[in-house]
């Protein structure tokens, strides 16, 4: 195991470390289901956040900054005319993700996912007003969570990426799903590593070999 106190400097994408960086390894999907992420600005300075991941693995994609001093949430555009605005939220009319959902929707979807903590995603849900009459639905229920990076009371509820990748499941097919399942794993596990609560030899796809010669 190891454990280096001394901070290194960090991608401004994806905010590992430079030498763990995971931009290269971002699957680029082009999908017909276009995701936006409503982010609380307090998760986008969090190297654990996951939101931020979603514009790097898919192309159709965005992140919008809720909660900046003295500026509105910038939602212009949210929900282009020809497409269907979902909103990922466990709300108490939502439905639930699957299949026979979609059979009646005949054009394209806008998956709207809010990224934060339990309270900051139940006052987005409320107070955005680009969310007014969209409908809600919510995620079948799953396997435990894989993030591991942060400690969860609840262990039925997943973080923003792995949301992403199950809702598209639903939407898009399991081979989406499983591409950015695997993209999330190399993150967990080298973050993990860098941590000092993982063995090198553990994680998922290894690690760079400039990490590993500099680590010897």
């Amino acid at each position: 195991m190891r454990n280096n106190p001394n901070p290194q400097p960090r991608c401004p994408k994806c905010l590992m470390t430079q030498r763990l960086c995971i931009c290269d390894l971002a699957p680029h999907l082009t999908l017909r289901t276009r995701v936006a992420v409503i982010m609380h600005v307090r998760e986008s300075v969090r190297p654990s956040n996951t939101g931020r991941l979603v514009p790097l693995a898919l192309a159709n994609s965005f992140v919008c900054l809720r909660g900046l001093r003295d500026r509105p949430t910038d939602t212009a555009g949210m929900v282009p005319a020809g497409t269907q605005g979902l909103v990922l939220y466990p709300s108490p009319d939502a439905r639930e993700l699957k299949q026979d959902y979609f059979s009646p929707i005949k054009k394209p979807v806008t998956l709207i996912v809010l990224d934060g903590n339990w309270n900051q995603a139940a006052k987005m849900a409320k107070r955005e007003h680009a969310l007014d009459g969209l409908p809600r639905v919510k995620l079948p229920a799953g396997p435990a969570s894989n993030f591991r990076l942060r400690t969860q009371s609840d262990p039925s509820r997943v973080c923003t990426f792995e949301a992403v990748a199950r809702a598209l499941g639903a939407i898009e097919g399991l081979e989406v799903q499983q591409k950015l399942e695997a993209f999330f794993t190399v993150m967990v596990e080298r973050m993990l590593w860098a941590r000092g609560k993982m063995n090198a030899g553990e994680v998922t796809g290894g690690l760079p070999n400039a990490v590993l010669n500099n680590d010897q």
